[in-house]
């Protein structure tokens, strides 16, 4: 049996908890576009001197299984009835999540990048990577019979003017980087983390945060200043404001900011016959 994309929804439900369960459905989804998941295992070869190796016992495992989500969505106002499922977004850095797509449902998720693109007349897209410290084993793929189970019907109540566009963003102070016209920004936030493991349990107890970064590249007609070898400190706040054509933002994730301090450490131009300059310039800015 062949399973169609709409039995697969994606939830992300409140922090620190192990499932998501109606009426939890109706507040976790999100407007997503692709997802994808990888399984993996750590092994070794058994090979002992003077024996072949067993048919039945090839290989040693030296790890825990890893799991790995990633999925990409969009960012839309007013989901009923609270835009939950945009909570991880902003909740604390150490906190883990259930995720579920279709019915299966990965526990222990922790948050470990997110990239948010921003381009002129298309929607903000955020590429989102969670790991999974107890994913679904032993049992096959399975869609969602009933996604979302919304109050309004079988399908979430979608509006195009509550999605946020990148022509609908505002920007401040980006004119100390780059020109005064950006066609692009792309805004990267990594958590590095290190699992732990406690004596008679084979899947890692939690992950422990160890560091924190942003990368920004921003995309326009000129730079403000062309960097030395220690590259060039912002004076102020870089903001974007992520609103729609309505002005109004996602509760849990009202905008971007990077801070004052932070370093442009990469910059580049070019020009090619019939068009204007195009620049890009990278900030690094260290949070943890």
């Amino acid at each position: 049996m062949s399973l169609s994309y709409v039995n697969f929804p994606i939830y992300v439900g409140s922090a620190n908890t192990s499932s998501i369960t109606y009426p939890a459905e109706q507040t976790t989804f999100l407007p997503s576009t692709t997802v994808g998941v990888q399984y993996g295992t750590s092994t070794t070869p058994k090979r002992k001197l003077g024996e072949l190796v067993a048919q039945g016992d090839q290989f040693k495992f030296s790890g825990p299984l890893s799991a790995s989500i990633s999925f990409q969505m969009l960012l839309h106002d007013e989901l009923p009835p609270n835009e939950t499922g945009y909570s991880f977004l902003s909740g604390q850095s150490g906190d883990f999540f259930p995720v579920q797509i279709g019915s299966g449902v990965f526990k222990k998720c922790y948050l470990q990048d997110y990239t948010v693109n921003i381009q002129p007349y298309t929607p903000v897209t955020v590429d989102v990577n969670f790991v999974s410290l107890d994913p679904p084993t032993g049992q096959q793929i399975s869609g969602d019979p009933a996604p979302y189970q919304n109050a309004f019907g079988t399908d979430p109540p979608f509006d195009g003017n509550k999605f946020v566009y990148g022509h609908t963003c505002a920007v401040q102070n980006m004119t100390d980087v780059v020109g005064n016209v950006q066609s692009s920004i792309t805004y990267r936030k990594n958590f590095t983390r290190t699992p732990t493991y406690t004596l008679g349990s084979v899947n890692a107890t939690d992950m422990l945060l160890d560091s924190i970064e942003t990368e920004t590249t921003i995309t326009s007609t000129g730079l403000e200043n062309l960097i030395d070898f220690s590259g060039d400190e912002t004076t102020n706040d870089l903001t974007i404001a992520l609103d729609n054509i309505e002005g109004d933002s996602i509760r849990f994730f009202t905008g971007i900011v990077v801070g004052a301090g932070a370093r442009v450490l990469n910059e580049s131009y070019n020009v090619v016959g019939g068009d204007t300059l195009q620049t890009s310039a990278t900030l690094r800015e260290i949070l943890l």
